[in-house]
């Protein structure tokens, strides 16, 4: 309903007609808005809606899956961009898989390339009950701090189900390795969950002082090293 302040001085809508007193464009009339054309929703806005959707619905699988184990490392933005490469498979008619997320940091403010400049290394061999994963990291992480005496690795394997829409996950930890010892392999094994049928690997750096593992983002990184369907 239009309010009058007085006879001369009109604000609101009456028949179909909207009076405004603007300070920028001064006193004006105006047809209503959505009084003339009625707004149509095309092809195109559906299907980019239901990327968006669905996008939103996978990549909540795997933010989900990971949060438990990012508790003491949030921020970032694993999630727009796990949305948008969900969406794009959506958009070329791809099935959801995880290969596509290979190499994504799970927060790029902190990113486990800036404590592993180099090349890291591993192997996955899959026999009827287990997962064994070899990680080579040819040399120790550097945290640039001369309180941190060594760091502990950790690998967080998630199963994904798009079809189902749940997921499952495992991790493991190595022991805290000290910084004054040799850079050798570190050897994993997990149970190997059934009716899933791809996987991707998340390794966690954690820096440590003597045994302890430290808090901060800054003396951390996660990374998805490894990303792809059961053979």
């Amino acid at each position: 309903m239009a309010k009058s302040n007085s006879i001369f001085n009109l604000q609101g809508t009456i028949a179909g007609l909207t009076f405004v007193n603007s300070k920028r464009y001064k006193p004006h009339v105006r047809t209503a808005r959505g009084s003339k054309t009625k707004v149509e929703v095309n092809d195109t806005f559906r299907r980019n809606n239901s990327a968006m959707i669905s996008g939103n619905v996978a990549a909540k699988l795997i933010k989900d899956a990971l949060d438990p184990h990012r508790q003491d490392f949030k921020g970032g933005d694993f999630w727009q961009k796990a949305v948008g490469i969900f969406q794009k498979q959506f958009k070329t008619g791809q099935d959801f898989h995880v290969e596509d997320l290979k190499g994504l940091e799970i927060n790029d403010r902190y990113p486990l390339g800036r404590l592993l400049p180099g090349f890291l290394d591993y192997t996955l061999s899959i026999d009827e009950s287990k997962l064994h994963f070899g990680l080579d990291l040819k040399a120790h992480p550097d945290f640039k701090r001369k309180f941190v005496t060594g760091y502990r690795a950790a690998l967080i394997f998630v199963f994904p189900d798009f079809v189902k829409g749940h997921a499952a996950s495992a991790v493991g930890y190595s022991p805290v390795i000290y910084f004054n010892s040799p850079c050798t392999p570190i050897h994993f094994s997990i149970d190997k969950p059934k009716k899933f049928d791809q996987y991707l690997v998340v390794l966690k750096i954690e820096a440590c002082e003597k045994d302890v593992v430290l808090r901060g983002n800054a003396l951390k990184g996660m990374k998805i090293i490894a990303a792809a369907e059961f053979g």
